[in-house]
């Protein structure tokens, strides 16, 4: 720009404008309610604003646990669920319920910057959402792939960045791991449910091993454990960051959910501080290119294999 051009400042589009307040205001609520570490885990884990984070970034990378930091099917899936219950209660029906959640979610998905894995999740619901309406079964594969498709359209760039790969290879793993093993659940809920959090990372951690390896240096052995505590303990830090975030008009309601909310942050960080300190939660090794070949070489057979034993099975 020349020194006597004139700068002009267009006006931002009211979708701008708007998710810029929307932002500014869930930002005063963590900074007015919540601690000073609890005002920068959920700004970061809540609105996608990493760079607000300290040592919890590393303690979370030692522990195997920087997962968490992205915005992903794990949090539009509670906001879904969340939606869901509010709008049951003023007796919307289903249908009307999905397509306003859709719309909801898919603005999230814009005050958080549309990161690789926010857009994931938000397009493979969308699969669902318009599968449901046309009567079709949905399927996860061409889903997960429909997802990828739109993201690379949008920017083409996402396919080197490292967020990318290695959230669609994430889903990927848990997608293909529970089509090849067939997991039987169980009675218990709480038990059902645990079982579900140690096998998707059992899948992930075989899955992605080599890639987090190659870029990071570091293999994770514990973390298949870990996220068996990690998980639950989050998805109840984010129920309860909910809760704040609807009743923060009501000041006393607010400030108490924030004293419960920045407590549960402080016990989540020191047990993730923890854990990752034990000795081998991880040690450093660096897979190369032709290890990673090999790998997934080898990978591919065993899966094969159990998929022609299923085969024989059925037939």
């Amino acid at each position: 720009i020349k020194k006597d051009a004139e700068v002009k400042h267009l006006p931002l589009p009211f979708w701008d404008r708007y998710a810029i307040k929307t932002t500014d205001y869930l930002l005063s609520v963590f900074k007015n309610n919540l601690s000073e570490q609890g005002y920068r885990f959920m700004s970061s884990v809540f609105l996608g604003r990493r760079e607000l984070l300290g040592e919890e970034k590393q303690i979370l990378t030692n522990a195997g646990a920087a997962h968490l930091l992205a915005i992903s099917g794990l949090h539009f899936s509670l906001t879904a669920f969340i939606l869901f219950f509010i709008l049951k209660i003023f007796n919307i029906k289903f249908r009307a319920r999905l397509i306003i959640s859709l719309f909801f979610l898919g603005f999230y998905a814009f005050l958080t910057g549309a990161g690789p894995s926010t857009l994931r999740a938000v397009i493979m619901y969308a699969v669902f959402v318009f599968s449901f309406f046309a009567k079709r079964k949905a399927n996860a594969f061409n889903s997960l792939a429909l997802a990828g498709l739109a993201a690379l359209l949008m920017n083409s760039s996402m396919l080197f960045e490292i967020g990318f790969q290695l959230s669609f290879a994430a889903v990927f793993a848990i997608i293909l791991g529970m089509k090849v093993f067939k997991i039987k659940p169980v009675d218990n809920l709480i038990l059902s449910y645990l079982q579900y959090i140690i096998l998707c990372s059992f899948f992930v951690v075989v899955f992605l091993t080599p890639l987090v390896s190659y870029y990071f240096g570091k293999v994770y052995i514990l973390s298949i454990l870990y996220n068996a505590v990690f998980i639950p303990f989050f998805t109840f830090i984010l129920m309860v960051n909910f809760l704040l975030v609807i009743f923060s008009p009501f000041m006393f309601v607010a400030e108490s959910l924030g004293a419960i909310l920045s407590l549960l942050i402080f016990f989540f960080i020191e047990v993730v501080r923890v854990l990752g300190s034990i000795r081998f939660s991880f040690i450093y090794c660096v897979f190369s290119v032709s290890a990673i070949f090999v790998y997934y070489f080898f990978l591919a057979g065993i899966l094969s294999f159990f998929v022609l034993k299923k085969g024989k099975s059925v037939s």
